[in-house]
C-alpha cells in the first residue's frame, strides 16, 4: 500500500486490535458526558472512570450475549 486514504480503507498498522480504540473513545465520551451533566466537578475524575468501567464492561456484556445467541442458540433452532 502506498499510501493511507482515512475514512475508505481501514488503518493497515492495527490488524487485529482495531478494538483497542474503544478505550480513548469511551473515556472521551465519559468525560464530555460527565462534564456537561455534573453540576459540581468536585468528583469529575471517579465519574468518568466509573462511567468508562459502565460502559466497557456493558459493551462486553452485550458482545458475549450476542455470541451465545448466534453462536449457541441460532444453529439449535429448525430450518422450516
Amino acid at each position: 500500500m502506498i499510501a493511507w486514504i482515512p475514512f475508505i480503507s481501514p488503518m493497515p498498522q492495527l490488524g487485529a486490535l482495531w478494538w483497542l480504540l474503544a478505550l480513548p473513545l469511551v473515556v472521551a465520551v465519559s468525560m464530555t458526558w460527565k462534564a456537561v451533566r455534573l453540576s459540581s466537578l468536585e468528583r469529575y475524575w471517579a465519574a468518568v472512570a466509573v462511567m468508562t468501567i459502565q460502559v466497557l464492561v456493558g459493551t462486553a456484556a452485550l458482545g458475549i450475549g450476542l455470541l451465545i445467541l448466534v453462536r449457541g442458540i441460532l444453529p439449535l433452532l429448525p430450518v422450516e
